[in-house]
């Protein structure tokens, strides 16, 4: 179950948030991730670097009105599996790490055509 201290979202349009943002950032347990959608909206979000990275994507869904599972979040190019935590992503080099997320695609083309 996720914790209210383990994910704080921000609206990436106050700049008292950003001013708090700022005296924040030197507490080494967080780290500060930037989800952008393909319509290149951007979420802030500070994490605590040892909770599941799953814990913030289901804030994201939730800020933004998805279904869990909907929506798929991407690293570098590369899926972010749900169970991993910022620490064992590799994240604690810096923040402000851009996580792209994609909405999901269902269906396709099934057969041919008819003319």
């Amino acid at each position: 179950m996720k914790k209210m201290n383990d994910i704080n979202s921000e609206s990436s349009n106050s700049q008292d948030n950003q001013s708090n943002k700022k005296q924040e950032k030197s507490d080494p347990n967080y780290i500060f991730l930037r989800f952008i959608n393909q319509k290149n909206e951007v979420t802030h979000f500070k994490v605590r670097r040892t909770a599941k990275i799953e814990n913030a994507f289901r804030t994201y869904c939730k800020h933004h009105q998805l279904q869990f599972g909907t929506a798929r979040f991407f690293l570098f190019g590369d899926h972010i599996p749900k169970h991993l935590t910022p620490d064992e992503l590799q994240l604690s080099l810096k923040d402000g790490v851009e996580i792209e997320v994609y909405s999901e695609v269902n269906g396709g083309n099934y057969g041919p055509i008819a003319s």
